[in-house]
């Protein structure tokens, strides 16, 4: 009976298990009185139909087996198991170029991207017709990807060249001709390098639409990875934090267009000052580490925590 199935906390045949945001989401689902297991996505031994519903969280590397994963969201469809975020919600937001289009329409400001599908993967050709020579460095990556995988930076500045990942002009041809053979790769993005990044990415963390903890994150895909660190939103500039508040208005204005009446669970907004301006670097609806480990309090940690908790039991019923 409905009643007696679990929660699953999906992982990946890598991570199961060694993630603490996992496992304390688990522990607080088990604390609620619900069954809950952390599951890999891949495990094929997995019973789904014992579960009632499900919280998407470290299945981290899924870019690379993406028509599996795809298949997979299908198929929690078909059981008609609930999956936080949403399976609609989480098919648009790892299409980049449909979530950079649907909030530009909103007014918000994205990172300026070329989409090139893989028919069309000629670097020189696309940065000509783009009018893109005015970049000095450039930045290329999967429309769908993940922590940096196979992102490069392409630059004339001399100061960049000695970057990890970064590429001649050549080698990112080299590069394309690649992208454009595999049948995991479902396009390419070409970016303007944003030097802001060395400063940090300010990530913004809402639970139900509430804006529960920031961070600020060295990923290291051109320089040194650092931890990540907490930010207090007392530190946080009036600007950033307003237009934080804006991406996550029009975030949940497109999870109601997607699916009447959906508020997303989570979601984390990446965002990264160039200049006089703010960018959202990305928003994460998927899969996205939460960083509630970077919160410094024990009991706030664990506010946030038993709130997600709260908010799955609650979508289950």
């Amino acid at each position: 009976m409905a009643y007696n199935k679990k929660i699953a906390v999906i992982s990946s045949d890598r991570f199961a298990g060694k993630i603490n945001e996992d496992i304390w989401l688990r522990d607080a689902l088990l604390t609620l009185g619900e069954q809950s297991e952390i599951v890999s996505w891949e495990n094929k031994d997995i019973i789904w139909s014992d579960y009632k519903s499900a919280v998407l969280r470290s299945c981290w590397g899924y870019h690379n087996r993406i028509d599996d994963f795809l298949k997979f969201l299908e198929k929690l469809d078909i059981l008609q198991i609930s999956l936080f975020n949403d399976t609609q919600i989480v098919r648009w937001n790892i299409r980049k170029n449909l979530q950079f289009n649907d909030l530009n329409l909103l007014g918000i400001k994205t990172v300026p991207t070329i989409f090139l599908q893989n028919d069309s993967l000629n670097f020189k050709k696309a940065i000509a017709d783009n009018g893109w020579e005015k970049y000095e460095s450039l930045v290329i990556k999967p429309s769908i990807s993940g922590s940096g995988d196979r992102t490069y930076l392409i630059s004339q500045n001399e100061k960049f060249s000695g970057l990890k990942n970064s590429l001649s002009l050549e080698e990112a041809e080299h590069i394309f001709q690649t992208f454009a053979t595999e049948k995991q790769i479902r396009g390419v993005m070409i970016q303007p390098f944003m030097s802001g990044i060395f400063e940090g990415e300010y990530s913004f963390v809402f639970i139900d639409s509430e804006l529960t903890h920031i961070a600020i994150r060295h990923p290291g895909i051109f320089g040194d990875k650092q931890d990540p660190v907490e930010i207090k939103k007392s530190q946080i500039p009036d600007d950033m934090m307003l237009f934080a508040n804006q991406c996550c208005k029009a975030l949940n204005h497109i999870s109601d267009t997607i699916k009447k009446g959906y508020v997303p669970l989570y979601l984390r907004c990446d965002i990264v000052r160039s200049g006089s301006q703010l960018f959202l670097m990305e928003a994460e609806m998927a899969e996205p580490d939460l960083l509630i480990k970077t919160i410094s309090s024990d009991q706030e940690r664990e506010s946030v925590i038993k709130k997600i908790a709260n908010s799955v039991v609650e979508r289950s019923r």
